[in-house]
């Protein structure tokens, strides 16, 4: 099973009732992950915090996940209405989300990009 379908399987416990879900990504919080090359697994340890992100026909959720599991969300961080979400950058793209500044991968652009249809 690829990780999309993972990722889509995994958040359906933290919906509402009849909320469907649009386009769900991984994505992380604190310093710029192109820092890791420096400082190594200190920064990793102390720095980040591991999302998903999932927007839905209602609303956009942020979910908790470990490093090492992504495709198993913890719980709910927040819940904010609607809005576009941007992906600005190359290999780690910019994305703010809910007042938050989080990093995704180049490899979830698209999943980034149909969000920011939705919205």
């Amino acid at each position: 099973m690829a990780l999309r379908e993972k990722l889509h399987d995994g958040v359906q416990p933290f919906l509402e009732p009849g909320e469907t879900v649009t386009t769900v990504f991984p994505a992380q919080t604190g310093p710029n992950p192109w820092l890791f090359g420096a400082f190594g697994m200190l920064l990793m340890l102390f720095g980040t915090q591991f999302r998903v992100v999932v927007v839905t026909d209602r609303s956009i959720v942020l979910l908790k996940a470990g490093a090492m599991s992504a495709a198993r969300p913890r719980e709910v961080v927040k819940r904010s209405p609607l809005e576009s979400v941007d992906f600005d950058g190359t290999v780690w793209g910019k994305v703010h989300v809910a007042g938050e500044r989080h990093w995704v991968h180049r490899r979830f652009r698209n999943d980034v990009l149909a969000a920011s249809f939705a919205g």
